[in-house]
């Protein structure tokens, strides 16, 4: 007598379907979630965290996300308060797991704010500075600027 013929087929591994990765959001998606996840705030009344959240656009070049942090305690308190909370908004709006937050810390003159101007000296300086004729009028009529 002869043997049984096995009648399973041989074991073969399958192959896993491949996975659907939706494409990489656009910074203008970045941006409007960020923008959400700010206006949230604003309407629960905390405003140092919308002011550190709003006063520059944030930067996306997948999968990071960088936001220029002012070099001062306050802001830096308040991204600490909601940092993981952003980052999970964010990644749960724009569906990538991936998405990591970056900060960069800008002095106020880096990120283009004018000088205080407290004195006659500072204002005539500032004034200068943008018309540099102002300088010779003063000179031609012997003013003192104090």
């Amino acid at each position: 007598m002869a043997a049984p013929k096995d009648t399973a087929p041989p074991l073969v591994a399958a192959e896993p379907p491949p996975v659907m990765q939706s494409p990489p959001p656009t910074p203008e998606q970045v941006q409007a979630a960020w923008d959400a996840f700010a206006e949230y705030y604003k309407q629960n009344g905390k405003p140092l965290v919308v002011s550190m959240l709003t006063w520059k656009p944030v930067t996306f070049q997948y999968p990071v996300i960088t936001h220029a942090l002012r070099t001062n305690a306050t802001d830096a308190d308040a991204l600490k308060e909601v940092r993981n909370e952003l980052l999970g908004f964010l990644k749960k709006q724009l569906n990538h797991s991936s998405l990591t937050l970056e900060t960069i810390e800008v002095t106020s003159t880096e990120a283009g704010a004018s000088p205080k101007i407290y004195t006659n000296t500072d204002k005539f300086n500032f004034l200068a500075e943008q018309n540099p004729l102002l300088k010779d009028l003063r000179n031609l009529l012997g003013l003192d600027i104090e």
